[in-house]
């Protein structure tokens, strides 16, 4: 493993209104995969770097592909430009999918990343029960960080009653602390600055909306080869991290165009960047951490806070095709 976002309900749906809603395998397997560009977002953030160091060290051509890395401008951009056929591919967090695929037919085919949610506060708050009466902040618009906050709350006999919800980004959260919000939902490098501001890690869980890779199906129908090899590019990126650490930091950095230890800020522990055999078992509807369960669980939030009219079928949204065979561990 290697340790290393969000979205307002209604710009999306208002977005997708305004823009029309308009196997196992190995290299000598993809020297016949289609020379059509693919056109992938990428951001600064740490999930995006094996794609970013695919391209460094020459994996897409390895592969057969023609890959083209575009700078995404701002999120809402990114969803509307999705949507129209503009670009081929988003990395997005699994809620936002979800939202997506009320009117979109698009499938999951890679588990990029998950963070560590952390609930981070002021230093005279012991315990989670010690939360009764006080302000937590978080996105209230999107709801990001409310389940975690709720099932953090229903532990220690509270409930969401009990506490007072502020809306504050998670990059926002650090300086707020201990002004206008005595704890705060944050993620890294947030959770780092809270603490260099002389604040506390209350309590870490994995995040219940890890970030995905998704693909409309008309393209997956029309593109499998190039998918394979862009799966086989992404999971040996990983691989030659997970090898080569400080080289890889290097070529990232000289990518974004920064030196190593700027970069090195965003590698932060409690981002973990998921290997194929990760995806095998994650993508998996037996395995014990299935996305499949995760999904039903962010599924049943969207519904009881009035996020859908329509169901996703969850069976039918994940695609785990063309992840190949698990690896074996001895």
């Amino acid at each position: 493993m290697i340790k290393v976002k969000y979205f307002n309900h209604f710009l999306l749906l208002a977005s997708m209104l305004l823009s029309g809603i308009t196997s196992s395998c190995s290299a000598r397997n993809f020297q016949t995969a289609r020379r059509d560009t693919i056109r992938i977002y990428y951001t600064t953030w740490p999930g995006d770097y094996p794609l970013v160091l695919a391209d460094a060290l020459g994996y897409y051509d390895k592969y057969g592909l023609d890959v083209e890395l575009i700078p995404i401008k701002s999120r809402n951009d990114g969803f509307i430009e999705f949507i129209n056929s503009q670009v081929d591919t988003l990395n997005i967090n699994l809620r936002d999918d979800l939202l997506i695929a009320q009117t979109e037919d698009i499938q999951i085919v890679w588990l990029q990343d998950n963070t560590l949610d952390t609930l981070v506060s002021i230093p005279t708050i012991a315990t989670p029960n010690d939360l009764r009466g006080k302000r937590i902040g978080l996105d209230t618009r999107t709801g990001i960080g409310e389940l975690f906050i709720e099932a953090i709350l229903k532990i220690n006999n509270l409930t969401l009653q009990d506490v007072t919800l502020v809306h504050f980004l998670p990059d926002e959260v650090p300086s707020a602390l201990g002004k206008q919000i005595d704890a705060g939902y944050t993620w890294n490098p947030y959770t780092e600055e809270a603490i260099a501001g002389g604040n506390k890690i209350l309590l870490q869980l994995p995040s219940q909306s890890p970030d995905v890779m998704i693909f409309k199906k008309s393209f997956i129908d029309e593109h499998s080869d190039n998918l394979r090899a862009l799966v086989e590019a992404w999971s040996e990126s990983v691989l030659y991290w997970e090898a080569n650490p400080t080289k890889s930091v290097e070529l990232i950095a000289s990518f974004y165009g920064v030196t190593p230890e700027e970069l090195s800020l965003g590698v932060e522990e409690g981002v973990d960047t998921y290997s194929r055999q990760q995806n095998i078992e994650a993508l998996s509807p037996s395995s014990v951490d299935s996305i499949y369960d995760v999904a039903k669980v962010n599924l049943d939030y969207l519904v009881t806070t009035g996020s859908v009219w329509r169901l996703p079928d969850i069976s039918t949204l994940i695609n785990n095709e063309f992840l190949g065979k698990l690896e074996s561990s001895n």
